[in-house]
């Protein structure tokens, strides 16, 4: 998985060519403004609450962990055929309110329906599917986060089984809730929304990240 070891992002920008690359948001390209895509499909998000998205010179925006975030409803549901795929991110957190959200794809009228890319209470990595009530899987690595410091990120599917990757290394995985499935965007139903640093629904915004989220990508194949 790459990653740079210097410990800061962007020292690999995304290559358009690689194998399943889908979209990237929060470049160090501000001319097209904080939620564009850089992907060819053009899922660009708009801000929500902006007073609580800052753009930061470097790339990327700070969010402040209460009301802001990144919305798009383009092409909605996104990704529904894709049933592997792989989220990078570049992360440093502010606060350690648990259960703080990188990225989401879910149904805003419904709590059950969603595919969560998050820090949990135990300032872990962690991957929420929820297919429907009562049918989820919650699988979660042993890294803890501190305040401060930045970390490359990685969600995965095979298709068969989770992995996830933190700082380039592989975490040993705990499964919370459910099992390690690999189940992904395919499984599931009725998602109308794409997020970054929050997951919306009809009642409200749910898990506001507060610090900074740089350079997320999506790919429709499980990197190596």
């Amino acid at each position: 998985m790459q990653f740079n070891p210097g410990g800061q992002p962007y020292s690999v920008l995304p290559d358009l060519s690689a194998e399943g690359y889908v979209a990237s948001w929060l470049s160090r390209d501000r001319s097209h403004g904080i939620g564009y895509d850089n992907g060819p499909d053009n899922y660009t998000m708009d801000v929500i609450n902006p007073l609580d998205v800052q753009w930061q010179s470097g790339g990327g925006a700070c969010f402040g962990g209460t009301n802001g975030y990144l919305r798009s409803t383009v092409g909605a549901p996104f990704r529904a055929s894709d049933s592997q795929g792989t989220i990078t991110a570049w992360i440093k957190l502010d606060g350690l309110n648990g259960g703080q959200i990188v990225f989401s794809s879910s149904d805003e009228g419904s709590d059950t329906r969603a595919l969560v890319c998050r820090y949990n209470n135990l300032h872990q990595l962690e991957i929420v599917i929820a297919r429907g009530f009562g049918d989820n899987d919650e699988v979660s690595g042993t890294t803890i986060f501190v305040v401060g410091q930045w970390y490359h990120v990685v969600w995965q599917s095979t298709g068969t089984a989770f992995r996830l990757y933190v700082n380039g290394q592989a975490e040993t995985l705990i499964v919370n809730l459910g099992g390690n499935t690999g189940d992904w965007l395919a499984e599931v139903p009725s998602r109308d929304n794409v997020t970054i640093g929050a997951r919306f629904r009809s009642d409200g915004i749910k898990a506001p990240f507060e610090g900074e989220i740089r350079d997320v990508r999506y790919y429709s194949v499980p990197l190596e």
